[in-house]
């Protein structure tokens, strides 16, 4: 009911003004044809096409590469509140991870600094008690009732497509305030398209070391002072090949973990990466440059990847399996069972390339639309309409060859353009004696030439762009098939992303121990902290 300010770009121009927007908090609503002009002309309409907004993007719902800092997470968080207790619930909807924390109130703005969160969710009743700690995290404050519980479950239910939650875990009333309240807030703005999240998992409140937001911007762990990657502890650690095991390792370095068996396991993983270097270096070279899997499936399930996300896909799961090969071959003893799992857990989706390998050309275009992505021989329906198109262009060579020998002008030429579609083109000399040859019909005269059409090209013409539009539907058939396999097996393909960023990790640690020789703390169960020639990484390197 009041007036909101606003202004409107054109679609090509968007990329440009789309980064600058959401870096500064705006929301950017996107409007698109709701019919097509067939339809809409079919039921009698006039003027403009119907236009209605698809899609909401704010700073913490981007899935746009371009927009997105590859080793880091954009955390959408949302607190919930019940009976005195509160949760803060957070996912990436460019990667699918989904959790929810119990907290106290008064440690809600710590975690949302470990986190980083680009987005803030919370209830307008608590407005007053917020606004100061929401300010450096993007609030958005929304209505009260999103946050109920009892509407939560029946959202996250309809997620997860399940009549109870009992399948997922146990749930505090204040856990599934900030998950629903959350999800309401995505299906507002998502319209149509929700993410693809993960199940939703349940972080315990002790598993990590809490740390106040004056402390954690002093240490300066993941930025410096001035908010720079460059001079913090995790870009002077940071040894990852993938983007993915750059999140991992970030992700783990602003909670260090409080349970020492898990602690432990951490180590174990860098110390048998260390102790077997060959094979370490080995999956180093194959990791660099892996494509990002979790990112791609997002955009997949979100109808926003093309054929390039597709084989990217592939092309990671290749490198997983052998990947996997290689940890096998080299010998896993009995008491390496986390470098067991991660093998596994490496290959457990590599039969999708089955799928994917035989399909996909070996270079493909970024968009669907554009087409030329199924490799020749996958479908014999395809090629034979493909032929057809192909064909059609060859009989239009020889239409021109045949028309200048018969008007016996060598400079004449059938040309293309998207104002005249296929049309003869002749110089303006030559005007005046295709004009008194009835078979030619005139389209358009210029300063230069004179341009004509025929029957014959004209039905040539129709043909090949139907047998160029079916030959496109039938690529989009075969697109949608493909990303409907890989969608199917999410599960699979997420455990496999997880494995490939815990292995980059691991040897990046192994890589940074080598290289400046680290060493493994002994862990004890007692308050005993002892540093011998201990030197501090930052200003080592800083140093050297």
């Amino acid at each position: 009911g009041e007036p909101v300010p606003m202004c409107g770009v054109p679609v090509h121009a968007m990329d440009s003004y789309l980064g600058r927007l959401i870096h500064q908090g705006f929301k950017v609503a996107i409007c698109e044809q709701s019919e097509t002009p067939k339809t809409f002309k079919a039921r009698g309409g006039k003027g403009p096409l119907p236009r209605d907004v698809v899609r909401v993007i704010t700073p913490g719902t981007l899935q746009e590469d371009g927009l997105l800092i590859s080793h880091k997470h954009n955390y959408l968080a949302s607190l919930g509140r019940s009976s005195g207790e509160y949760a803060l619930a957070w996912a990436d909807m460019s990667t699918g991870t989904f959790h929810v924390q119990a907290c106290e109130e008064a440690d809600i703005e710590a975690l949302l600094g470990r986190l980083g969160v680009v987005e803030f969710l919370y209830p307008d009743d608590m407005r007053s008690v917020l606004e100061v700690i929401a300010e450096p995290f993007n609030p958005t404050v929304r209505p009260v009732q999103e946050f109920d519980s009892r509407r939560s479950e029946e959202l996250l239910c309809s997620l997860y497509g399940i009549t109870t939650l009992e399948s997922l875990g146990t749930f505090s009333r204040a856990m599934l305030s900030a998950a629903g309240g959350l999800l309401a807030y995505l299906r507002q703005t998502q319209i149509e398209s929700m993410p693809r999240l993960s199940r939703l998992s349940v972080l315990l409140h002790n598993a990590f070391m809490e740390i106040d937001t004056a402390t954690r911007r002093s240490l300066e762990i993941t930025q410096t002072l001035t908010e720079a990657r460059t001079g913090s502890l995790l870009h002077a650690v940071d040894k990852t090949r993938t983007a993915a095991g750059a999140r991992l390792l970030a992700t783990r370095i602003s909670a260090p973990l409080t349970d020492r068996k898990a602690i432990e396991g951490r180590l174990d993983l860098v110390s048998w990466f260390l102790q077997n270097e060959v094979t370490s270096s080995d999956i180093v070279a194959l990791l660099n440059g892996t494509p990002d899997i979790e990112r791609c499936l997002s955009r997949l399930a979100a109808s926003r990847g093309g054929p390039r996300d597709l084989l990217a896909i592939c092309r990671a799961l290749i490198i997983g399996r052998e990947i996997s090969t290689r940890l096998f071959l080299q010998g896993i003893d009995n008491n390496a069972a986390d470098i067991v799992s991660l093998a596994d857990k490496a290959q457990c989706a590599a039969f999708l390339t089955d799928s994917l390998l035989p399909a996909l050309a070996d270079e493909v275009p970024l968009l669907a639309r554009d087409g030329n992505f199924i490799r020749s021989g996958y479908n014999s329906a395809l090629d034979e309409i493909r032929q057809i198109r192909d064909e059609s262009r060859h009989l239009i060579a020889a239409l021109q060859a045949d028309y200048a020998t018969q008007t016996n002008i060598a400079s004449l030429k059938i040309k293309h353009n998207n104002v005249l579609g296929y049309h003869i083109e002749v110089r303006s000399l030559h005007g005046d004696k295709l004009m008194a040859d009835s078979q030619f019909i005139h389209r358009q005269t210029t300063a230069q030439a004179v341009r004509f059409t025929t029957t014959e090209l004209a039905e040539m013409e129709k043909q090949m762009a139907t047998a160029s539009e079916r030959a496109l539907d039938y690529e989009l058939k075969l697109f949608d098939e493909l990303v409907a396999i890989i969608l199917a097996r999410s599960s699979e393909l997420e455990l496999t992303a997880l494995a490939l960023a815990a292995i980059d990790v691991a040897t990046a640690s192994a890589k940074l121990a080598s290289a400046y020789y680290y060493c493994r703390p002994i862990m004890a169960d007692d308050t005993r902290f002892t540093v011998i020639g201990g030197r501090h990484p930052v200003v080592e390197q800083a140093l050297g």
